[in-house]
């Protein structure tokens, strides 16, 4: 991605359909989805008998039903000028003052929110955008203003004296698309008009070019609650290749998750060789959320909710890193459901087996288990628990989860399926399992519910919990978290 700059660039562009028609062009401006949504309410009818609203209607199918984009259609009246203003220049053909209202319209008037339309003039394309981080302008408005001092009809014959709106309006529409004019081919989008009534392969080659996400970026379907090492390389997916229209050359890895819910999120991406950048959005590459540092390092960190859905999860880095590393480098990501920190690094107790794909992660709280502690007093409750995400290719095998707890004394206890905790000796061939059976993608482990010092024993001592699983085949490879739970009991 590309350093946004330090102000809001705003943007205001008018398409100027005159008397006259195209090759594919594009503007550099496009929406950051592949959808938006139109006010689609034109009063009067047409000499020809048809509604202009049926008309404009019409024209935005076009475009969906060829197209990777998607007109949505709201028939409720938005004024097109409404947000807009006559312009102060002494150009009264200057563009309107004002940024619109936010929403989409199309509509007839007499002027252009004020200003002259100027000879010749069938309609005007307003689009407002601003210029966004992933090497695009991201358009964020667009609307049409049909010069209402003509004469117009609705028809598929050749130009007559009343201008065709169908065909005027599936122009405007490829300007409200990004599309600028075209000039050489047979094209709706040609800058005069003539008798080409529908979109043409040149219009639907532009529109697709913009807004067709590109096969050649590898999409990996990942789990919640798992770690992803990987690197980003030359030969990778780029961002101009997700994002029709941007020139950012920055590299990315595409990643999809998936939601049932709405759920909380916890992501960090880590790498000591990149400046690393997490994007966040919806798998029609709309709702973007970027993050970069977190703290004072160059690793993002997001703590989320997200509605139920699918989700594109972009591994990125700046096209020239200003504060670490480079724009290639290894990295690695977890994604958990759980406000609770993760337990470090995934250690294996017999140190023969490679490092399971896994997370841990857990915490003390205080007795309504919202509040992560790391000190109680005597009489206060608390509550450890835990939760273990396997690597997935232990999923479903039969093993063991493992409750180790060692007290500041040098003492060391492992609770056992019957929920007690059994004095440990320290051999790992005794260690007794907390639950055996199938492993679950997610096994959550409650250590301890609603115990204080007083009633536990526990107080003046300080106390560390790891929690591990083995697989059945493999008892003494016992993955664990290499970071402990831990807190203490005030003695007073």
């Amino acid at each position: 991605m590309k350093k946004p700059p330090l102000t809001l660039l705003l943007l205001l562009g008018a398409s100027i359909f005159a008397s006259a028609v195209w090759a594919f062009n594009t503007t550099g401006a496009r929406w950051v989805g592949v959808s938006t949504t139109f006010h689609v309410d034109i009063p009067g009818v047409a000499p020809s008998g048809q509604t202009w609203s049926a008309a404009f209607e019409d024209a935005l199918t076009q475009w969906s039903e060829k197209t990777a984009f998607d007109f949505l259609v709201d028939r409720t009246a938005v004024d097109p000028c409404r947000g807009y203003s006559r312009s102060t220049g002494s150009n009264m053909r200057d563009f309107p003052a004002g940024i619109g209202d936010g929403q989409n319209s199309a509509g007839f008037r007499n002027d252009v929110c004020g200003n002259d339309f100027g000879s010749n003039v069938l309609a005007i394309t307003l689009t407002m955008s601003d210029l966004g981080s992933l090497g695009f302008t991201q358009m964020s408005q667009s609307d049409i203003i049909f010069n209402g001092n003509l004469e117009w009809d609705i028809y598929k014959s050749a130009t007559k004296t009343a201008k065709d709106f169908g065909r005027v309006a599936l122009h405007e529409i490829g300007h409200s698309l990004g599309l600028d004019h075209q000039l050489g081919v047979p094209a709706i989008m040609a800058p005069t008009l003539g008798n080409i009534t529908t979109l043409q392969d040149d219009d639907i080659a532009g529109a697709n070019a913009i807004y067709k996400i590109k096969d050649k970026c590898l999409t990996t379907q990942i789990n919640v609650n798992a770690r992803i090492n990987d690197a980003l390389k030359t030969g990778d997916c780029r961002i101009m290749d997700l994002f029709g229209g941007s020139d950012d050359t920055s590299f990315v890895d595409v990643y999809k998750f998936k939601l049932d819910k709405m759920t909380f999120l916890n992501m960090e991406m880590k790498s000591s060789e990149l400046d690393a950048v997490l994007i966040i959005a919806k798998t029609d590459l709309s709702g973007i959320t970027i993050f970069d540092d977190f703290g004072t390092s160059c690793d993002p960190k997001v703590a989320t909710s997200l509605p139920a859905g699918e989700y594109l999860l972009l591994a990125n880095s700046f096209v020239d890193p200003k504060k670490c590393g480079s724009n290639t480098g290894t990295y690695s990501i977890t994604i958990t459901d759980t406000r609770f920190p993760l337990l470090g690094l995934v250690k294996n107790a017999s140190g023969n087996a490679m490092v399971a794909a896994a997370l841990f992660s857990g915490a003390a709280t205080a007795g309504n288990g919202t509040t992560i502690k790391t000190s109680f007093t005597a009489n206060e409750a608390f509550n450890i628990t835990a939760q273990i995400a396997p690597d997935p290719l232990h999923v479903g095998l039969t093993g063991s989860v493992y409750v180790l707890v060692t007290l500041g004394n040098g003492k060391q206890f492992v609770k056992d399926r019957a929920g007690k905790f059994e004095l440990f000796n320290g051999a790992l061939s005794t260690l007794a399992p907390y639950k055996t059976g199938p492993l679950a993608a997610l096994e959550k482990i409650q250590i301890a519910d609603n115990l204080t010092g007083i009633n536990s024993g526990l107080v003046g001592q300080s106390v560390s919990v790891h929690v591990g699983y083995a697989i059945e085949s493999k008892p003494l490879d016992i993955y664990y978290g290499s970071e402990p739970i831990k807190f203490s009991i005030d003695a007073n």
